[in-house]
């Protein structure tokens, strides 16, 4: 389940090297920046690819800080609320595992400061050839915890996915589809109790 830690912690997206340059059509920061912070509700298809292994499933994401990652063939489960992410595997007969969200780059992209603009978070900036931006950020005080590089479409801006490094080395990409935003999302769906309760009886 290293890949799932990890990545509540592409296929579908040109990933980019980290030899590439910025080009000055790249998104500016202030403009990231904003249009995550606009976000409320994204609900999208994703495929997650670790070690070229791909994993289809669904995301549902609430900003400030709540996440659900629900993996198709396996079952498994990710959420992250109340600061608490937590991995269900029902393939372990242990209790789910926990973390907390600010060990993870996740963290980054959960919460309800997103400030790419001050450089502070921002460690680069590059774009695909297929016209991608790619700011990679980090926690300046932690950055043993890993880094996070947010992809980034333009004409309009939307977030396409992202791709998570964590303390360990793993590396995990997360393409996201079928993007929808703005829309209700039930906030069971985020309760950590209601997730273990269910996964126990399994």
């Amino acid at each position: 389940m290293k890949c799932l830690i990890a990545g509540a912690l592409s296929l579908l997206l040109v990933h980019a090297a980290a030899g590439h340059t910025a080009r000055a059509d790249t998104i500016p920061f202030d403009q990231a920046s904003a249009y995550l912070e606009e976000i409320t509700t994204l609900e999208a298809s994703f495929t997650q690819t670790v070690d070229g292994i791909p994993e289809q499933g669904k995301l549902y994401l609430h900003r400030p800080g709540r996440l659900r990652l629900e993996y198709g063939s396996e079952g498994a489960l990710v959420i992250a609320a109340n600061g608490a992410l937590l991995v269900f595997d029902p393939r372990s007969n242990r209790n789910p595992s926990r973390y907390s969200v600010n060990s993870t780059p996740l963290g980054i992209l959960l919460d309800d400061d997103v400030d790419l603009r001050s450089g502070i978070l921002v460690a680069s900036r590059s774009q695909t050839e297929d016209g991608i931006t790619v700011l990679r950020a980090q926690d300046p005080n932690n950055p043993q915890h890993g880094h996070i590089e947010l992809w980034f479409s333009d004409n309009p801006i939307g977030l396409r996915g992202w791709s998570i490094v964590d303390r360990t080395g793993t590396e995990i990409q997360m393409a996201l589809t079928d993007i929808k935003l703005g829309h209700e999302l039930p906030r069971r769906i985020f309760n950590l109790r209601d997730a273990a309760e269910q996964y126990a009886t399994k």
